[in-house]
């Protein structure tokens, strides 16, 4: 059997805030689709969001969700805030074909700063944590250091 010369598919990685307790919450959410959308998950406190960040000096100091596709490929693409969270829900399937639906049809600037608005309170709704979120054994091949 020859080994296969097609190149393996480039993760799609979700950063998210470590500490955050809603963003925690929404990752925990996420990790059964893992399987049918496949996605990864790093803390942006990690080395890994380091790494995107000296590609893209444009995420230095972004507190917020960031979304990207084909990491590490020349093709990579990265989206924050509402669009990121609406590329993930491009990926998602099932039931959640609804709300990217209804969430395209909103224009940009009204999804980030809708997004802006609930990330300003969102330590009032979920409790900040003291460290990041530690994957179980069953979850950590989905995250990234």
């Amino acid at each position: 059997m020859e080994p296969s010369l097609e190149p393996s598919p480039a993760p799609n990685v979700i950063f998210f805030d470590g500490y955050c307790g809603v963003c925690d919450a929404a990752v925990s959410m996420l990790i059964p689709s893992a399987t049918s959308a496949p996605f990864l998950f790093a803390p942006l406190q990690g080395s890994t969001f380091a790494q995107v960040a000296a590609r893209h000096p444009e995420l230095r100091g972004v507190d917020s969700v960031v979304y990207v596709e084909n990491l590490g490929r020349p093709d990579e693409k990265v989206s924050v805030r509402g669009n990121a969270a609406l590329g993930i829900l491009k990926r998602m399937r099932g039931p959640w074909a609804i709300p990217r639906l209804l969430l395209s049809l909103v224009p940009r600037a009204v999804r980030d700063s809708s997004y802006d608005f609930f990330a300003k309170y969102r330590d009032h709704l979920a409790k900040r944590r003291d460290s990041c979120r530690l994957p179980t054994m069953a979850e950590r091949k989905l995250f990234l250091p």
